[in-house]
């Protein structure tokens, strides 16, 4: 269990990283540069999708067990093959989860939908509203964390 949690542990930073690294570019791009050619280049990016451990299926405790907090329970049955999806949060930042029942269903039903919400994110204003923006996203084993 501690050669888990020791390899989980920095998947959750990376999630926060990458967000970091699409703000201070989304907020550093020219105001004149066309919105469209943004969205393709994140597209682009996620179309590689960054994947860890797809041999490994976890749990919410293995999250829970690495530092991050749950807050809430969200309704699964909008995403396509989800079974669990929560919100919560590491280290002050927003995280949501959304589990499946394997590696191959992530690949097959939460990639998509987890890349339209980074490339929404990323084209939307960060600082305005109140729902949480994901502009990156990670899929860990049957996990993808947003």
């Amino acid at each position: 269990m501690t050669k888990l949690l020791m390899s989980l542990r920095p998947a959750l930073p990376w999630v926060l990283s990458a967000t970091m690294v699409l703000i201070v570019a989304a907020c550093g791009a020219s105001e004149t540069s066309d919105p469209a050619s943004s969205l393709a280049a994140t597209s682009a990016v996620a179309s590689t999708p960054p994947i860890r451990h797809p041999d490994r299926l976890f749990t919410l405790d293995d999250l829970i067990a690495a530092g991050w907090k749950n807050s809430k329970q969200l309704v699964a049955e909008a995403l396509t093959g989800a079974t669990e999806v929560w919100y919560g949060f590491y280290n002050q930042k927003d995280i949501e989860v959304r589990v499946y029942a394997s590696h191959a269903d992530v690949l097959e039903y939460g990639v998509g939908p987890a890349e339209e919400a980074a490339a929404e994110s990323y084209a939307s204003d960060f600082f305005k509203g109140s729902a949480p923006n994901y502009s990156a996203y990670l899929v860990l084993g049957n996990m993808v964390l947003m």
